[in-house]
């Protein structure tokens, strides 16, 4: 009879955890949701919009000291220039569809003891960055320094950055991508 007793007993606690185990993964909420996520989430080789989730504003560029530079647009939800994801090694190297200059038109961190600004460089010279997702959205991180890119949320324009170079006023850049219409 003791027998019988614990394993009706196992048989309940088990029937109890099967029921409550749905529930438990449903709690998991979405910062689990969020490491789940795969690249698959990010179009390769197609142009889209890449807009930053806390300002919903899109990536642009503007001329400064010789060149196109990174940066957010002013006007939340304004979507301006498209940029294509290229898949190179574990992450990707991204190309803005516009430029002043022929042949530049690839994000390139520019490392400098001065300027930590993301640039449009060559193919040759482009960053391959690698997203971290979460659930505030993708943040692209620069292999060369280990850090993700920031933008410059304190002035009015938001230049985007790679690198601790002088931090302060900068928040971490998450994106999403848009299709382009």
């Amino acid at each position: 009879m003791r027998a019988f007793r614990r394993t009706a007993a196992a048989v309940a606690c088990m029937s109890a955890l099967l029921i409550a185990a749905p529930a438990a993964v449903a709690q998991q909420g979405p910062a689990t949701a969020a490491a789940s996520r795969t690249a698959a989430e990010i179009p390769v080789d197609t142009p889209v919009y890449l807009v930053e989730t806390a300002t919903n504003s899109s990536a642009g560029i503007e001329v400064y000291a010789n060149y196109d530079y990174v940066q957010l647009t002013r006007d939340s939800g304004r979507l301006v220039d498209g940029v294509i994801f290229h898949r190179k090694g574990a992450g990707y190297i991204i190309e803005h569809t516009t430029g002043h200059w022929d042949n530049h038109r690839f994000w390139e961190s520019s490392h400098s003891a001065l300027w930590s600004g993301v640039r449009l460089g060559t193919r040759e010279s482009a960053t391959v960055y690698v997203p971290v997702f979460t659930d505030k959205g993708f943040a692209l991180q620069d292999p060369a320094n280990g850090d993700k890119l920031t933008y410059a949320n304190s002035s009015s324009k938001k230049w985007v950055y790679s690198g601790s170079l002088g931090t302060g006023g900068r928040s971490t850049a998450y994106f999403r991508t848009q299709a382009q219409a």
